[in-house]
């Protein structure tokens, strides 16, 4: 048994926290990565799986596991990873003295050394649960990336990196969102094309799939592309990260990668915020649609000072417009880490 501790996290509740956790094991302990029971309680939770490394004589070396947590407001949570469902039966009994074959866990974990990561895109467990797969393949070859709140469709050999997105009533286009389009030192814009998706992870917690294309200009100049995108169960956000390689001899300036959400309700009274947080998060807010931004520079952070570790410590920044039936909102990860950085928001999105 694995006890699994979260500290305090937040003021409000977090239903569903997704979380992932790499476990090493000692030489035997573990075979079969479908066995183990992830639970608090007596309730146990949804989790997906994969072998990343084992030992010569087949048992698993490390096991990356991904779950979704409920951790109170302003409180801790445990969690416990049992190794099988006979251990998981016995927990009450067992106490936090808990052995696994004559050896405490302490020992089950020591010496498990270190194994390179497995690449392996093999499809990742899940408990039985009945929830499905996130992702599924479409006969036409399309991929459909369904989080039960919201729903995305992907199609290789198009423009743009969306087909479609539709979340709580709201229906977007592939024209709805545009972009990242690339823009060099010379003012030249690239647009993006997916060549074609992969699956990388897909379970009923978790998805992964990643895009390759190319950015493209109008003479016919290109940068390679990548695009990766993850799902989870139960959200109405996915993640989004990208990257554009150079590959020629050259220098090559970029001036901007900017990425565009249409407003839903275009044409209805739009409340628009741009904001950015550190310890205290700071709003800029509209009405009527009026135009917000925010940015963070080098001349930004001269007088913004962080007592935490700055690589992982700060807060979000983000743009969004809504109405009274709904809105949207992208926030950009490790904007100050990254800067410079900026999010606009007005009636059109």
């Amino acid at each position: 048994m694995i006890h699994i501790h979260f500290d305090k996290l937040y003021r409000y509740d977090r239903v569903q926290e997704p979380c992932f956790l790499a476990v090493p094991f000692k030489k035997g302990v573990l075979y079969d990565k479908d066995k183990i029971v992830i639970a608090s309680g007596s309730h146990e939770t949804d989790f997906q799986a994969k072998v990343t490394g084992r030992w010569d004589d087949g048992s698993i070396r490390w096991l990356f596991t991904r779950f979704q947590a409920d951790i109170p407001a302003n409180g801790t949570a445990e969690y416990k990873l049992f190794l099988d469902r006979n251990e998981f039966m016995k927990r009450d009994a067992a106490g936090s003295g808990q052995m696994l074959g004559g050896e405490y866990v302490e020992d089950v974990l020591e010496n498990s050394g270190i194994a390179a990561l497995n690449q392996s895109h093999a499809p990742a467990s899940r408990t039985g649960s009945g929830n499905p797969d996130i992702v599924t393949i479409n006969p036409d070859g399309s991929l459909t990336a369904d989080t039960g709140c919201l729903k995305v469709e992907l199609r290789s050999g198009t423009d743009g990196l969306f087909y479609s997105a539709a979340a709580n009533g709201i229906e977007l286009a592939a024209d709805d969102i545009t972009g990242p389009i690339l823009k060099d030192g010379n003012n030249k814009e690239y647009s993006p094309s997916i060549e074609r998706w992969d699956i990388i992870e897909n379970g009923s917690v978790c998805a992964v799939v990643r895009g390759f294309g190319k950015q493209k200009a109008e003479d016919g100049e290109e940068r390679t592309l990548e695009a990766t995108m993850t799902f989870f169960r139960g959200k109405e956000w996915m993640d989004l990260a990208y990257r554009i390689f150079h590959d020629a001899e050259e220098s090559f300036h970029i001036k901007s990668l900017v990425m565009k959400v249409k407003n839903p309700y275009a044409g209805k009274h739009t409340r628009t915020c741009a904001a950015a947080s550190n310890y205290r998060t700071f709003y800029t807010i509209g009405e009527d649609g009026e135009c917000v931004e925010r940015v963070i520079d080098a001349n930004y952070l001269m007088f913004e000072s962080n007592e935490h570790m700055s690589e992982v410590m700060y807060g979000t920044f983000f743009a969004a417009c809504q109405s009274e039936e709904g809105g949207v909102c992208v926030t950009i990860f490790q904007a100050q880490q990254n800067y410079p950085k900026a999010v606009r928001a007005d009636k059109d999105g």
